[in-house]
Order: C-alpha cells, then structure tokens, then sequence
C-alpha cells in the first residue's frame, strides 16, 4: 500500500523487489485515524491469515531498534560524547529510541527533532499538526523542534553528496536542523564555553528514488550544463533548459498581488485543490490555443505551479511565443508555507 503520491523511482524499486503494489488515494504522509488510509487498510489486513502487518506508527519494535542499534552505535563511536542528536520526526522511532538510550547514559544528551514545514514535500516526515496523529509518546522526549522545508532539504542533500555522502532529502532535512543547532549556539557564545561539541544526525535515505525532484524543487543554477547536450534523445532533455528565467517571491507578489495577471499552469485538480485567488488556470499544453488572449494582456504576467518547475518551462514557451513573464518562486508550495491566502474548496478540511 503506498500514497498516491509516491515517487515513480520508489515504485519501480518496489516492483524490481517483486512487491505487489497498491495505490492508496491520501497524502505522502498517511493519517493513522483514517478509516480508509493506508494504515488502517494494513491494520484490518494484518488480522488476515498468512499475512503480517508490522505497522511502523505503533509497532514497539520500531523505537526498540534505534534504542538498541542507532543510539548505542552513535554512543559507542563517539566514545559516549554526543552533545545533540537531531532527528527528521516521522513514525518518531528514530529519535524516541535514541532518547530511551541516551538518558539511560549520562543524559547530558539533547534529543532535537525536526519536522516538516506546513505544505512542503519532504519524503516521510511530518508537519507538527501531523505529528499529533502519531502514536508514540515522543512529546516527553524531544527537547526541541526545528521546522525545515523543501528547498532547504534537498539543497542540503546536495550538499551531502558533493561531499561524497550520497544521501537523500531527508537527511538534507535532519542535517539543515542541525545547522540550526550550531548556529542558534554559535550566536549565543554557548560552543566559547564548552569546548568541542558533537552534533550528530541522522541520514535515513538515499537520493536515487528521488532524482527528478532534485530538478523539480532546486533552480537549474544548481546543475552544471551538459556538453554535447543535443546528442541525446529530446524526450531526455525537454526538462533541461538553462535559459534564465526571472523570478518573483511570494512575500513581493503578495505586496501587490492586484498589479499582475495569475496564470497558473497546474492541472485542473491541483488548481481546484487550492490556488491563489484571481488567478487563471492554463496547462502547459493550452497555452498555446490562448495564445491570442495571452498577447492582450496588459498587466506583467506571473507564472505559478507547485513548486517552480513547471512554471519555468511554461515562461520559456511564452517567451518563444512573445509573450514576457516572470515566475513565482516556490510555486504555490512557498506561498503556502507562508501562511498566504488560498483559495480552497468549502469541503476541503485537510490539515497542512
């Protein structure tokens, strides 16, 4: 069982294991208390004969193994001197073992969690509304959370990688909370007083399931140019354009939100989902059919889709077609982040 919204890489690593897999209709992040989720079908399935649910939101076996095998090998590396362990908060076994572990020790240890930021995409990690959900009792254990989003997880993760660590988003997500940590301390003078300090986190993925979105959620800048690019097959390198487009942020758009023309290039059911209001829905694939009211537009034009991708490449073919625009930076993913209003349907009651 796995969301809708799951990667196509992480679906072809499922059927190359032999898997037998099945779409749930819910988000990334699955809400243990809907009867119709993923979690409550594999709870009702687990009862089955010949078929085991090992349910990792409430399963004691999930904590019990970071307790046992992350906390203690952390531990042991570090000859027991670990100042801050910051973990990404999904299930939360990772850091509710950890912290069984470290207070057993010393506890001089600080237990730091992550989480998600509202409306932005991080595999497996959750919003702090979210976190509510889950079953564990991780409040009593985590002594401080630091809220991170996408752009700055996968940004890190490249990071990682260009370091020679090939690790995923999530833990570009976990290592951005620690950078948290060292600056929020370094700026308090606390690390002049005492000493070396060891802050550790943890790198739960790798980045090959999530390859695509590394261009989806980072600017092209990011990626250097392929030589001889025109070699390859044109379906490889649609997506790889380098031509710069001009960007607007959220916090600008928002100041003088009237003064542009919205054209939003989601599909229908992402723009019926939520949208920015006044804004005017158009795929990439009918833009060129309104290009004669396109050209009569006599306000700047603002590009928008979830996160800046597909914005890019639509402001490419209006330029092709004469037509000049900017994009909105983010997408509707930053301008929700930012707590901006959208435009939703009265029967949408989702939790960010």
């Amino acid at each position: 069982l796995v969301s809708k919204e799951v990667t196509p890489a992480k679906l072809k690593l499922l059927q190359i294991a032999g898997a037998k897999v099945e779409i749930v209709n819910e988000p990334i992040c699955p809400e243990p208390n809907n009867p119709d989720g993923a979690i409550s079908i594999a709870r009702k399935r687990g009862q089955e004969q010949g078929v085991v649910n090992l349910d990792q939101y409430s399963n004691s076996k999930n904590p019990a193994a970071h307790q046992e095998l992350t906390a203690r090998q952390v531990y042991d590396q570090l000859s027991g001197q670990v100042d801050y362990f910051v973990a990404g908060m999904g299930t939360t076994g990772t850091i509710l073992g950890s912290a069984h572990f470290f207070r057993e020790q010393d506890g001089n240890t600080q237990l730091i969690g992550v989480a998600r930021k509202p409306n932005n995409y991080v595999p497996g990690i959750r919003t702090e509304n979210l976190l509510a959900e889950v079953e564990f009792d991780w409040q009593d254990y985590v002594d401080e959370i630091f809220v991170v989003g996408t752009k700055d997880s996968f940004a890190w993760s490249l990071e990682l990688i260009r370091h020679g660590l090939p690790a995923g988003p999530s833990a570009g997500f976990a290592y951005a909370g620690a950078l948290e940590i060292a600056n929020k301390y370094a700026d308090d003078g606390q690390y002049v007083d005492a000493g070396p300090v060891n802050i550790v986190f943890i790198c739960p993925d790798s980045p090959l399931p999530y390859l695509d979105d590394y261009f989806t959620y980072l600017p092209i800048e990011n990626f250097k140019k392929m030589i001889n690019e025109h070699l390859l097959d044109e379906d490889v390198t649609q997506n790889s354009s380098y031509t710069e487009i001009e960007e607007m942020n959220a916090d600008e758009l928002y100041e003088k939100l009237d003064d542009f023309y919205l054209l939003d290039v989601r599909s229908a059911k992402e723009f019926e989902d939520h949208h920015i209001e006044g804004s005017v829905n158009m795929t990439l694939d009918e833009l060129v059919q309104h290009l004669p009211e396109l050209k009569q537009i006599k306000k700047p034009v603002v590009v928008i889709c979830k996160t800046g991708a597909r914005s890019h490449q639509a402001s490419l073919i209006l330029s092709k077609l004469g037509v000049k625009s900017k994009t909105l930076e983010g997408g509707t993913s930053e301008w929700s982040s930012r707590g901006y209003q959208r435009i939703t349907p009265d029967y949408c009651k989702r939790q960010p």
